[in-house]
Parts: C-alpha cells; sequence; structure tokens
C-alpha cells in the first residue's frame, strides 16, 4: 500500500498491534474502584467535513475513494482523492477516462475549509496515455508527478510553477513505500530475489541528485519494512525478514546501509509502532494502536503525549485516520468518512478533519473506570462507548491496552519451513495463552470488567469467570429480535457472551437439497447429498484432523457439560466414523472442489447481506437458495460466529454498571448502525430489515457485472435471509486446548493405528484435565 507524504510526513509503516502505553486509571491486582484522576489528560474534539469536490450528480464506484495525504504546514493541509464514477463495465472499457477522478484539495489550516482544487485526471493527456505517479507538497510548493512530466503549482493561487519532463527509466515498477527524512525523499522497492527478498531505495536529496542502497541481507527472506527518523540525515528501518527483526541504519550524507544492534533500539518497543511523522513542532511522533509517542531519539526516550482515552472521539476511527500534524498540544487528523464495505446507507461524498485540543480539566474526573478488552472494536461499537461515557454519571469505560494477540503469536524461524498443521496448531496454541492470561486475570480480581469479541474462546463460558447476562434480555420480544440467537449462544442455560451482531456459517445451496429436518443433514444425509447431486466432491475441504474438530465444534453441547467430558458416547463414535471413513487425510484442493461444485454448493462464513448476494449470483442456477447446517447426528441448522459478542466479567467492579452497557448495545440506535454499515446482522429484527431495504438498493446499483448478466436482489431474499437466521442452531464456541487435543490424538484412530475406545480414554482424559486446571 504506498502513501504518498511531504517532507513532515513519514509514510505509513506496516501496521502492528498496540504499545503499551500509561492509562490514567490503570488496573492493578485488586477489585477496588478505580477512579479517573483529576490529573488525566483529556482533550476536545471538533470535526470538519470536507467536500470531496466529486461530481454531485454521479455516483462514486462502491461509495469507495482512495484519500492520500500529501503534505502539510502552518498553512495547508493537502490531500489527494481518487476514484471512479459508477458505469457499465463496456462504457469504461471504452473510455475509462471519462469514469476517473483525481482531484488535490488545498485545505486553510485555520478555517479547515478548502481554499483551492487542482482537477488532476482533467489535465492529462490521453493521446500519450499520461499517468499520475506521485503527488507531494513542500517548500510551499504541490508537486504532480505524472508519466510525462512533473509540474510545481503555488497552493495559495494553484499557478502553475513550473514544469518539466521526466525519465521513463526507472518509473515502472512504482515503489512500495514512500518514506521522507528532513528534506529526503525515499522510495523503497521490495524484491522478492526468488525467496530471498529485499528492498532496493532511490533517495532524491534536497539538491536534486539522485542516489541508491539497498537493505539486504545474504540467504534471508526480507518482506516487509518501516522506518523511523533518527535526524534529519540519518533514518532507521525496521524489517521483519525469515530471521525475525532485522534493524537497519541508513546515512543520508553517504547512502551508506549498516546493520544496527538491535540492542540499541531496546529503549522502545519498535515492532508495535504504526507510523511516524515529524511534526511542524520539528518533533518525532509515532503512533501505536493506543495512542502517541513523542520519541527523542537522541536521548533514547518515549513519552506518551495522546492516548485514544483521553478524548471523547471514536477510537476505531481515530485508529483509521492518518495523524497529518502534531503543535502546541493539538493533533490534526483525517480520513475517510466512510470506511465500511457494504455500508447500506447513502453515498457520503466528504472526508474529515479531527482537531484535538487539550482541555482545562477532564470532565470524567471521579468517575469509576469499566476497563473494555477487545482484540477489535468496529467504529459502531465505539460510538456505544462514546454515548456510554457521555451519558453515564458514574463510570467511564476505558478501552484496554495491556493484552494483544500478537505478543502471543511470534514463530520461531521462517514460517515456510512449517506445515500448514503446524500453524493451526500453532495458532490454537498462541489463542489459548492468551484466553488462559485473560481467565487468571479475571479470577484474580484484576482483569478487564467488559469482554467484546471473545465468543471464539469457549473457556470463557464459566460462571467463575463470566457474568450470566440472562437478565439483561429475557424480556426481549421475539417478534423484535432474533431471540433464536440469544438460545443459540447459551452454555448450560446462561448467556456468557451475547451476540451483538453475528455472521452465518453454513453450506449455500438450494433448500431443497436440505435433509429431513430442513435445516441441515445428518451424517447419512450428507454422505448422500455428496455422493448423488456434487458427485463426490465434499464442499468441506478439511483434512480428517480438522475436519474433525469444525464437527466436533458445531456439536460441542453433546460432549461437554458442567464442566465434564464425555467423549465415549455414540454420537462422537458417528463423528469419527464419518470421518475416517469418507474424509482423506491431508484433504482436498479447495480450488478443484470449488470447479467442481460452484454451481451446486459452497461452504463459508457469509458476513453481509452483500455476501448473500454476491453467492446468489454466482449461483445463479438455484431455485431456492439457503444456507444450510454441516452435517450433525440431529440435521441441525447452520451456525453463527459472533463478530461482536459482549461479555462481562464475574468479579467486575459494576456488574449493574456493565450490564446497562450492554442493554445500550441492543438498543435500535446501536443495533441499527451496525445492522447499515454491513459489518454483521444483527439481532434486533427491525434494524436487520431497515438495512434490508438498504442492501436491496444497495446491491442492484453496483456494476459487477455486465448489465445483461446482473440479477436482482429483493425483498423475497430479505425475507429468505431472516427465516435462515431463524433456522441458526448454536455459535461457533471453541475451546482452543481442547481443539489442539483433539487435533493431536484423534489421527491414531483415523490412520488404523489405535482402536476407538483407546483414542477416547486418552483425548477424554488431557480434556478433563484441562478443564479441572480452570476450576
Amino acid at each position: 500500500m504506498k502513501r504518498l507524504l511531504s517532507k513532515i510526513l513519514l509514510l505509513s509503516l506496516i501496521a502492528s498491534i498496540a504499545l503499551s502505553v500509561f492509562s490514567c486509571a490503570k488496573k492493578e491486582p485488586s477489585n477496588n474502584d478505580k477512579k479517573v484522576s483529576a490529573n488525566c489528560p483529556w482533550f476536545n474534539s471538533t470535526t470538519y467535513d470536507i467536500d470531496l469536490g466529486t461530481d454531485p450528480d454521479r455516483e462514486i464506484e462502491g461509495n469507495d475513494y482512495d484519500l492520500r495525504f500529501v503534505g502539510v504546514d502552518e498553512k495547508y493541509l493537502v490531500v489527494y482523492a481518487t476514484g471512479q464514477y459508477e458505469g457499465t463495465m463496456a462504457d469504461k472499457n471504452a473510455n475509462w477516462r471519462k469514469y476517473a477522478f483525481g482531484i488535490v484539495s488545498i485545505i486553510d489550516r485555520n478555517t479547515k475549509a478548502v481554499v483551492n482544487k487542482i482537477d488532476v485526471k482533467s489535465s492529462l493527456d490521453e493521446l500519450e496515455d499520461e499517468s499520475v505517479i506521485n503527488v507531494t507538497y513542500s517548500n510551499e510548493r504541490i508537486t504532480i508527478k505524472t508519466s510525462l512530466k512533473e509540474t510545481d503549482y503555488d497552493p495559495s493561487t494553484v499557478e502553475v510553477l513550473d514544469s518539466r519532463p521526466v525519465s521513463k527509466n526507472g518509473l515502472y515498477p512504482l515503489p512500495d513505500h514512500y518514506f521522507n527524512v528532513g528534506e529526503y525523499v525515499i522510495e523503497a522497492r521490495w524484491d522478492d530475489g526468488n525467496g530471498n527478498g529485499s528492498f532496493s531505495l532511490k533517495i532524491t536529496a534536497p539538491d536534486g541528485g539522485v542516489s541508491s542502497a539497498e537493505i539486504k541481507e545474504n540467504g534471508t527472506n526480507i518482506n516487509s519494512i518501516k522506518m523511523l527518523p533518527l535526524s534529519d540525515t540519518k533514518a532507521l528501518f525496521i524489517t521483519h525478514s525469515s530471521k525475525g527483526y532485522i534493524y537497519f541504519e541508513l546515512d543520508l550524507t553517504n547512502n551508506k546501509v549498516s546493520e544496527a544492534d538491535a540492542q540499541e533500539y531496546e529503549w522502545i518497543d519498535l515492532n508495535k509502532i504504526q507510523t511516524s511523522i515529524i511534526s511542524t513542532d520539528g518533533m518525532i511522533y509515532c503512533r501505536t494502536e493506543n495512542g502517541i509517542l513523542n520519541v527523542d531519539a537522541g536521548s533514547k526516550n518515549t513519552k506518551e503525549v495522546f492516548n485514544y482515552n483521553w478524548c471523547g472521539t471514536n477510537t476505531t476511527k481515530l485508529n483509521r485516520f492518518i495523524l497529518a500534524d502534531y503543535s502546541a498540544d493539538t493533533f490534526l487528523f483525517f480520513g475517510k468518512t466512510n470506511m465500511n464495505w457494504g455500508v447500506m446507507t447513502e453515498p457520503q461524498r466528504s472526508f474529515q478533519i479531527i482537531e484535538l485540543t487539550r482541555a482545562d480539566k477532564n470532565p470524567n474526573a471521579g468517575k469509576t473506570v469499566l476497563e473494555l478488552y477487545s482484540p477489535y472494536l468496529s467504529e459502531d461499537i465505539c460510538a456505544a462507548i462514546e454515548k456510554y461515557n457521555e451519558t453515564n454519571e458514574k463510570c467511564f469505560i476505558e478501552i484496554s491496552e495491556r493484552y494483544s494477540d500478537k505478543d502471543y503469536d511470534a514463530l520461531g524461524g521462517d514460517w515456510r519451513n512449517y506445515s500448514s498443521m503446524d500453524l493451526t496448531i500453532h495458532t490454537l496454541n498462541a489463542n489459548s495463552a492468551l484466553g488462559n492470561d485473560l481467565i487468571a486475570d479475571i479470577v484474580a480480581g484484576k482483569g478487564p470488567d467488559i469482554l467484546i469479541g471473545m465468543s471464539r474462546y469457549s473457556q470463557f463460558n464459566n460462571p467463575d469467570y463470566l457474568v450470566d447476562l440472562t437478565p439483561y434480555v429475557d424480556n426481549l420480544d421475539s417478534e423484535k429480535y432474533f431471540t433464536n440467537i440469544l438460545e443459540g449462544s447459551k452454555t448450560n442455560g446462561a448467556i456468557y457472551q451475547l451476540p451483538v451482531s453475528f455472521f452465518i456459517s453454513g453450506i449455500f445451496t438450494d433448500k431443497d437439497n436440505a435433509g429431513a429436518s430442513g435445516a441441515g443433514f445428518t451424517f447419512e444425509e450428507y454422505r448422500k447429498f455428496v455422493s448423488e447431486t456434487l458427485n463426490g466432491n465434499d464442499v468441506i475441504t478439511a483434512g480428517q484432523a480438522l475436519y474433525f474438530t469444525e464437527l466436533f465444534n458445531s456439536m460441542d453441547d453433546r460432549f461437554i457439560k458442567d464442566g465434564k467430558v464425555d467423549f465415549t458416547g455414540s454420537e462422537f463414535a458417528e463423528i469419527a466414523d464419518h470421518v475416517k471413513e469418507n474424509v482423506p487425510e491431508n484433504g482436498r484442493s479447495w480450488f478443484s472442489v470449488v470447479e467442481d461444485t460452484q454451481d451446486k454448493a459452497f461452504y463459508d462464513e457469509y458476513q453481509s447481506y452483500y455476501h448473500f448476494y454476491q453467492q446468489k449470483s454466482n449461483m445463479r442456477e438455484l431455485e431456492n437458495p439457503a444456507i444450510l447446517g454441516i452435517p450433525s447426528v440431529d440435521g441441525r441448522g447452520p451456525m453463527f460466529n459472533s463478530s461482536c459478542a459482549v461479555a462481562v466479567s464475574a468479579h467486575a467492579t459494576d456488574i449493574d454498571a456493565c450490564g446497562e452497557f450492554v442493554k445500550l448495545l441492543l438498543s435500535d440506535e446501536i443495533q441499527t448502525g451496525i445492522a447499515m454499515s454491513g459489518m454483521g446482522f444483527v439481532l434486533n429484527r427491525n434494524a436487520f430489515r431497515s438495512a434490508g431495504d438498504g442492501a436491496v438498493k444497495f446491491c442492484n446499483n453496483r456494476d459487477d457485472d455486465f448489465s445483461s448478466n446482473k440479477i436482482k436482489f429483493t425483498i423475497n431474499d430479505i425475507n429468505n435471509l431472516e427465516n435462515i437466521i431463524l433456522s441458526c442452531s448454536n455459535m461457533i464456541n471453541e475451546d482452543m486446548e481442547i481443539n489442539v487435543i483433539l487435533i493431536e490424538e484423534m489421527p491414531a484412530y483415523f490412520l488404523g493405528q489405535k482402536d476407538l475406545n483407546s483414542v477416547i480414554r486418552i483425548a477424554q482424559d488431557r480434556a478433563q484435565k484441562v478443564l479441572d486446571e480452570r476450576g
């Protein structure tokens, strides 16, 4: 991904997970209330909508466009927006230039208004097939580089200051990254090197001179790069390689690259930094997922200057916005108004600038802190957090910074040396380790109060760890909510992780292919379906061990109850025998199966109305499209996977205050926002149908195919989807440690090395010990 930057902005570094910065109310190993300190900084925010400058009479293709940062100084913020207008593929193929736009916007820093624009695409030479290469802003000049020339513009008048031809040599392929260090511009291009990747650098000096350098290490595959400026003439490159992280220093006065001692940079966790800038105050600032650090490379020191919990602005939105500048306790961010793919609302033509300024005092001082942890938060959930913090007089939700799944996911050596099964087991073990640490903290009374997005961790579903949320939802009307989803999320009659929104997982095929249940298949029915309808091609392509765990997880309520494991029944044996007799050891090629079955069936997770519409388009011959459950002993319906589940710690500081947040997530306002974003289906059936109306318009207005091949998406499809949701059986809950046990033990039976009873004794004993150790 390319980002164009001015002399005072350094390009986006490869994103990684959060650096632990210092919160104003960190949870200690105690269950005592924590209060927001009066000394905790607070930043007021103002949001400005900026007109994109596109043709108001034409729709933008996909309701999306690319917004690039060009540069900033004390007077102006300059951005470049590119995209295409809607049109048929035939018309675009005939003359794509009529549908493309490229607009440079010059924004006054004081008024936050666009004072000038440059319509870049309209000035291109069609006969010469001219194209835009780069747009930069520095030294009070906007420079537009194309495949034919470089042109300098005055930002205050957009008059041409200078124009010069460019050399065709070295123009393509384009650089993968642009970096700026002082007055130097660095273009980095990756070369795979036949498995020994490296980066070649093109360096443009302040006087216009061009030179080159290379970042490589013989016998090592370097596959990603990020950069931290150390001074106006020195840069540090942090690379990820088959040997882990390697650091290189570049001296721009002589273009010499030298490998650096990683211990020299232990003063900051460089692996977790996202973006660096040199702001207009001359200081270096680094983005993390949680905020911003001031970096003093000379004294090898970092200082937190901003944390996302220190403002009332949407955290996820700030995280995806670009940091343009910081000066005198003021932060300037900008980004696209709407980022969600498949959004069901009208196209939004603006981008936004968010200005944060330090307040004299913290308006939340004295409130009780409720710590919330999630691996990922959508903008809609963050909107709920904003509303809660604004309206609750007693409590303040603070997003946790203490856990990162990346901290548990370090893979020794080159990942190419691991088999797919090795990688799967590694991921399961990493997830299990994170889950166990969270559980240990919760039991000790020092864990988060609220958890979101942890439903795949079924080991959390225990009254010692989480609160039963049933009292907060037991009066929901089945006419207004999908109460079957709530029932399907229960463990031993309790809702420990409530699905605020969800995906549907199952086999997309004609409803007439379903077994007697009408919603799924028994094992015998599924074998007949594969044999007769799919000509022997099973759409579940996993090999025996993973195939078994997939079936097991869809029926785990039959084997684990009240903390007791029982694999001795006939149902466990039925799964094992089905896998042994019908599934190959190492699975099938996904591509070959898709090629053979794509017109009849497809196994996938369906995350939005648009995904359902896409699958219907791909399988247009189906008369009654449906999503059916994978084979089971009782022919149960499709599974649902929570895209956002909320849970409350059994040791939370204030359980009822957390429960109020749960209720807020189910409110019409928040549920409608999630549904309209296209980021999953929601519990609220009114919100589901409102978004469905938008989805019909959205899908029918898209130009994915030539118009003659398009199919219609209708309200009947929304009714069909609603009935599919009503047929969903239970939530996908994976116990990572038990999955690993089954993956390790079951192959002995599948390969004929042990009888099933012998395998069951070992697997059941190991699984029970895991549960017993958890308490």
